[in-house]
């Protein structure tokens, strides 16, 4: 019953006639955003008519299920929560996302009456700490390969085992050995890597792909300090290139993502609780930002720490007169060849070092597109309270989906799976 009806109202806001043009500043590579220019303010017009047409919907779907009959109620769901998602076209056309297109926008409606704040993170299959041991890894693997096996997908169940307990032990191997100085006003919160599996059973660790994809998460002590020790094993990253440059651009990151997160303006009603970010690897070591396209091997997850908004703002001051260290250099990780074939072939992707100073003006991009979501979310709820109307379903969460170009331009992409940076902004109260 449930899977059926939120299936129907997905299928109602993927149908509606809605349609507006993205503004072309939006797009990577475009001009400076401002909130000022016509583009952006027709936009926004239609982006709350959207938001009006989702909120209608939901309360709408809502109503037509209620029921006055405690038997019934105690059997039927109760829509409490849902995720829309707004698409844009390759002609830059925005609407409901259907069938085709790359999403924008995660859109987490919620009953207002019901709301508690929450982060949202893409699940993960297999969840690994600094504290799991090789039998609880192995154990926590078993009911994985049964899943697996019973969907089909996969043949050799045997195969499948032993590659499976390869990759998790190689990856809890690899992040044990991770150095991340936590402590700082953006912590990374998960390491999420990519997992393909093979139809025969064959797994392969960074990649995505195969018949079924699964993701490998790892948590670990914000205390602790180590370094990276991969296996250099043929067709595998090597060791000492990929130990130093990603040690520093996680870094680099994580303080860059504090200085484009420290616009307030609507901090009493949405705050920035996420920051998501995908790197590609190369056969040699290398270590890049995903650009648009490129394939992402892992997924670094960052989280705000509890820092008191005064020492957020002495500490992104202090960043910000380092000016040294805008001529600091970042990597960025292009797109191979779609027609190689096999592992070294696939990573064999294009790097290019980027200048901090434009990665810094690509993040700022990326958090005031973010923002004009949020904006024009809390514009339209207080346009509906002027008018009497108290809305029963509003927004708790928008998760802007953006990427970066191979020169730190960050934009919205119109490329398939070419999104490799979203930014999660939760409602902190209604």
């Amino acid at each position: 019953m449930i899977k059926t009806n939120l299936f129907l109202l997905s299928l109602i806001l993927s149908t509606q006639t809605y349609a507006s043009q993205i503004p072309a500043n939006w797009m990577i590579g475009g001009e400076e955003i401002s909130v000022d220019k016509s583009a952006n303010t027709n936009f926004g017009n239609d982006l709350e008519g959207f938001y009006d047409l989702g909120g209608e919907i939901l309360e709408d779907f809502a109503k037509n299920t209620a029921t006055t009959d405690k038997a019934v109620r105690e059997r039927k769901f109760k829509l409490t929560e849902v995720t829309t998602f707004l698409g844009v076209s390759h002609g830059g056309t925005v609407g409901p996302l259907g069938i085709s297109g790359e999403a924008v926008a995660e859109l987490h409606w919620a009953k207002r009456s019901e709301y508690k704040s929450k982060v949202l993170r893409k699940r993960s299959h297999l969840k690994i700490s600094s504290n799991s041991s090789e039998i609880e890894i192995k154990n926590n693997i078993e009911p994985l390969v049964e899943t697996l096996a019973k969907t089909g997908k996969v043949k050799n169940k045997v195969k499948l085992r032993k590659n499976l307990n390869k990759a998790a032990l190689k990856f809890a191997r690899i992040m044990k050995g991770v150095e991340i100085n936590n402590g700082k006003m953006w912590n990374v919160a998960a390491v999420q890597a990519n997992i393909a599996v093979e139809a025969s059973g064959a797994v392969g660790i960074f990649e995505i792909g195969g018949a079924v994809e699964l993701t490998f998460e790892w948590s670990f002590d914000s205390e602790a300090a180590q370094s990276i020790i991969l296996s250099s094993n043929e067709g595998e990253v090597a060791e000492g290139k990929f130990q130093k440059s990603f040690s520093k651009m996680v870094g680099i990151i994580s303080e860059e993502v504090a200085i484009a997160a420290e616009n307030k303006s609507n901090i009493d009603f949405f705050a920035t609780e996420a920051f998501e970010i995908g790197f590609a690897i190369g056969v040699s070591g290398e270590v890049g930002v995903a650009s648009a396209g490129a394939s992402v091997g892992m997924t670094i997850v960052f989280e705000p720490t509890d820092m008191s908004a005064e020492e957020k703002t002495v500490r992104v001051e202090l960043l910000k007169s380092n000016k040294s260290s805008l001529n600091e250099f970042i990597t960025i990780a292009g797109t191979y060849n779609s027609t190689d074939k096999g592992l070294r072939e696939r990573r064999k992707k294009r790097f290019n070092k980027v200048v901090r100073k434009k990665f810094r003006k690509g993040m700022s991009r990326a958090f005031k597109i973010g923002n004009f979501f949020t904006k024009r979310a809390i514009k339209r709820e207080k346009r509906l309270l002027k008018r009497g109307k108290t809305p029963k379903f509003g927004l708790s969460g928008i998760t802007a989906v953006l990427a970066l170009d191979l020169e730190g331009s960050v934009g919205v992409v119109t490329v398939s799976g070419g999104a490799a940076m979203e930014i999660e902004f939760v409602r902190q109260n209604f």
